[in-house]
């Protein structure tokens, strides 16, 4: 069955976007939005913005944002309907349509942990690009007419040209070397393993529901 759009926004018209991200993590009430440590990225000060008006949410240090759903989708890492139905469920939001919308697509466990090191390279890519050093790559796209809004749509990030720290963030995340050479990023630097993208201005591929999938540097 088609998957019935009108259902995004009953669910997004009935969730209180403030609830939602603060059963995940703690938010405090600034002016008319609320703040909380960004849980995107390697955040020491509350960089995330959750607007009650807007239902939006957005970290203006990695650049993540979007709505109540897909915050759980990214924070649990599941699928559009599975956040979805969940988003729903957390609101006291009840429609047959929920029932009888898409099934969730099922995950190939083989490529599951590449696409989750991807989905966390791709933030620290974001994150990467609002620093000092990232500031040569934000010109760049700003040159090619990608403004904030595109960079943050599309998920554009920067290597940092420093690359084993960029495996040893991947590490402390739980992912494995196996996984980091299967995805394709890793190269020998001495004794050690570094990113070969450093210094790189980084797009990401991603398929129809917004999973990255990929990665293409700039030329």
């Amino acid at each position: 069955m088609a998957f019935d759009e009108s259902l995004t926004k009953d669910v997004l018209v009935h969730a209180d976007i403030v609830k939602i991200i603060s059963s995940y993590i703690n938010l405090s009430k600034k002016g008319r939005n609320y703040v909380g440590v960004c849980p995107f990225h390697d955040d020491t000060n509350p960089s995330l913005t959750v607007s009650p008006e807007k239902k939006m949410f957005k970290c203006f240090v990695c650049g993540t944002g979007g709505n109540a759903i897909t915050f759980v989708q990214k924070y649990e890492r599941i699928s559009f309907i599975e956040a979805l139905k969940k988003v729903a469920d957390m609101s006291g939001f009840h429609d047959p349509r929920l029932e009888k919308s898409v099934s969730v697509k099922k995950v190939d466990e083989k490529k599951e942990p590449l696409y989750k090191a991807l989905t966390d390279l791709t933030l620290y890519y974001q994150y990467a690009l609002g620093t000092n050093e990232g500031a040569e790559g934000l010109q760049y796209l700003l040159d090619r007419k990608l403004d904030a809004d595109l960079q943050s749509k599309y998920r554009l990030g920067y290597a940092f040209r420093d690359g084993k720290a960029t495996i040893e963030f991947l590490q402390s995340k739980g992912h494995s070397l196996k996984t980091l050479e299967d995805i394709g990023i890793t190269m020998i630097v001495g004794n050690a393993r570094a990113d070969r993208n450093q210094g790189r201005v980084i797009f990401p591929i991603c398929d129809k529901d917004g999973q990255v999938i990929g990665l293409v540097l700039d030329d």
